[in-house]
């Protein structure tokens, strides 16, 4: 019942204050995807950011930081970090970010000229490395 609340409610301030009362954790992911993307729907940019500075719980900031839709939230959520777990969080996910985009690069530059073979090895290497934390390394395919 909670969860199915959660997805209909378009409030962000709302859905934020839930969050810091829901102690399931379904309902709570459930709960921060909504507040997304109330955020995402939210298209007064003064009204989205003032929903995000009353948000004080450090995991819900890192996942707006991380996946909200608008490039403005992203920003602010990640802005409310002050945790050093937090901000490990983050830069976590921008170095993983970056390995999956320069994968991309590898693959997308190859393409004309590596056999089809090649380009599924390399595809499978990155996602590998990108969930395995594994060094990428283009050059030692």
């Amino acid at each position: 019942v909670r969860i199915a609340a959660a997805q209909r409610c378009s409030d962000p301030a709302t859905l934020a204050a839930a969050w810091q009362i829901e102690t399931d954790a379904a309902v709570r992911k459930e709960v921060a995807a909504a507040l997304g993307h109330a955020l995402d729907e939210t298209h007064d940019a003064e009204r989205r950011r003032s929903a995000i500075l009353g948000i004080s719980d450090e995991d819900l900031l890192v996942g707006l930081a991380l996946a909200a839709g608008h490039a403005e939230t992203r920003k602010t959520g990640a802005e409310r970090v002050q945790s050093d777990a937090g901000l490990h969080k983050l830069a976590d996910a921008a170095k993983s970010k970056a390995r999956a985009l320069a994968g991309i690069d590898v693959i997308t530059r190859d393409v004309e000229t590596a056999p089809a073979q090649t380009l599924r090895y390399r595809a499978a290497h990155e996602v590998q490395a990108n969930h395995a934390g594994m060094p990428h390394s283009p050059d030692s395919l």
